[in-house]
């Protein structure tokens, strides 16, 4: 009898012991499974991570690179802008110098003895028929003078449209 109790108690305690092992065994799994759930929580928390700073430096290229198109394109409207003003100033060179060499013609005087007399007369309240009937009544010397005058302007007119 107590032979068999004893066996029975020693299977009981073996019994205990697989059990023991069984529950360690099944704490040690739950824990490597708990790991291997926090390794993964981990890695997928730096890849959210790596992720979200990827997204921000891409959007700071893309800013940048807006910010370098619209500095470009400024440039270039500037540049465009600057060479149509050149032009235009150019052109009002252009304009500016051809006016100041008629200004120089005309300042020359008068080239015909008609038109040096009628210049002479203006302002004394004459018409253009009262002037034109007081050229032809001129005397010869009084033309003469009016005519050599008039060659002078001439020549100088001419010397101005030389230069």
């Amino acid at each position: 009898l107590k032979a068999k109790a004893a066996k029975a108690k020693e299977a009981a305690a073996k019994k205990k012991a697989v059990a023991a092992k069984r529950k360690e065994a099944a704490k040690a799994k739950a824990l490597k499974v708990k790991k291997i759930a926090a390794k993964k929580r981990a890695a997928a928390k730096a890849k959210e991570v790596a992720a979200k700073k990827r997204a921000r430096i891409a959007k700071k290229n893309a800013a940048l690179k807006l910010k370098a198109a619209k500095a470009k394109l400024a440039q270039k409207k500037a540049a465009a802008k600057a060479k149509m003003q050149a032009a235009k100033a150019k052109v009002a060179a252009k304009k500016a110098a051809v006016k100041a060499k008629k200004d120089k013609i005309k300042s020359s005087g008068p080239v015909t003895a008609r038109s040096l007399f009628m210049q002479q007369q203006k302002g004394k309240g004459m018409g253009l028929k009262q002037l034109q009937e007081k050229f032809n009544t001129l005397g010869a010397a009084e033309k003469k003078a009016l005519v050599d005058q008039a060659k002078k302007n001439l020549a100088k007119r001419n010397e101005i449209k030389q230069s």
